[in-house]
């Protein structure tokens, strides 16, 4: 539970708000440690999963899930 919290205040402060913290602990990413083995062609993938899945689900899709430019940079 402790890394949990460790790892939502960490990318809480790299600029992703609460529902897209949300969404990226969905696809699996749950530690410092677990976001850390992952390349930049795999965050590229992440980030087009969700937006895509984000955007077939329309108005049903839960919660306000962005990702800002510097967030992913």
């Amino acid at each position: 539970m402790a890394a949990q919290n460790v790892f939502n205040t960490a990318i809480t402060r790299f600029g992703f708000n609460v529902h897209t913290t949300e969404a990226i602990i969905d696809e699996g990413f749950d530690t410092l440690d677990t976001l850390a083995t992952i390349d930049e062609d795999d965050i590229n993938a992440m980030v087009k999963n969700v937006r895509e899945t984000h955007c077939i689900q329309g108005a049903a899709a839960a919660g306000n899930v962005t990702f800002s430019f510097l967030a992913i940079k």
